[in-house]
């Protein structure tokens, strides 16, 4: 004998997909779980390959200072502009510019460095900072010419100019590795997690149900 209210519970449809999800316990504990995963994920990723990509305008600028090392000093001087080119090749820049004292010198492969079209900071910046410039990189237009600004010694700094397309693809191969490590340690992790809450809390809790609703208590009998 079953109550009206119960009877028409029992009668109700069900739930189907998103409905179900969204209406379940275990369903709405898998929906936090996505969401939890995919917030962990972010905070692995965006970090991780905002350092990267500052880390790799450092060694343009390091690169950059050693290319042009030889012609600075006097008996640099009389080195070829050819081998001048060739060191700023090697390098991976298209020109650099030294900044001293209301001064500055031009180191080019050509007569004149090409149109900027992006500056990074290539100095000490902070998280948020080299989070934006990743972004900026990842989704740059390919072929585009940057530059890249940083201080050497108080009062003196050096500007790179470099194409962005060696750049952006050691970028897109990092990425793509912390990508699939940090989904694969966020699923992981967010599995176990839910596994243990639905064995421990909501698997107990949906046999307590099933079990009132298999044992309705009976009405008084008019």
């Amino acid at each position: 004998v079953f109550s009206r209210p119960m009877l028409k519970e029992l009668q109700r449809p069900k739930p189907q997909g998103w409905r179900l999800a969204t209406h379940s316990l275990s369903g709405r504990l898998l929906l936090l779980t996505i969401l939890f995963v995919m917030l962990s994920v972010a905070l692995i990723y965006f970090p991780s390959v905002g350092r990267y990509h500052h880390q790799l305008l450092q060694d343009r600028i390091n690169s950059a200072q050693l290319a042009i090392l030889p012609f600075t000093e006097t008996p640099g001087q009389q080195l070829s502009a050819q081998l001048r080119s060739q060191l700023l090749a090697r390098a991976g820049v298209e020109a650099v510019i030294l900044r001293a004292g209301g001064l500055h010198e031009l180191f080019a492969e050509g007569a004149d460095p090409p149109e900027v079209q992006a500056v990074y900071d290539g100095g000490e910046t902070d998280l948020v900072e080299q989070i934006r410039d990743v972004v900026r990189a990842l989704f740059a237009p390919p072929g585009r010419t940057i530059r890249i600004d940083a201080v050497t010694a108080p009062g003196s700094t050096i500007v790179v100019i470099a194409n962005e397309d060696p750049i952006r693809a050691a970028l897109f191969v990092f990425s793509t590795r912390v990508l699939v490590l940090s989904i694969f340690v966020s699923l992981l992790t967010s599995f176990l997690v839910f596994v243990t809450i639905y064995l421990s809390l909501v698997r107990p809790m949906q046999r307590i149900t099933a079990a009132m609703n298999n044992n309705p208590r009976p009405t008084d009998e008019q």
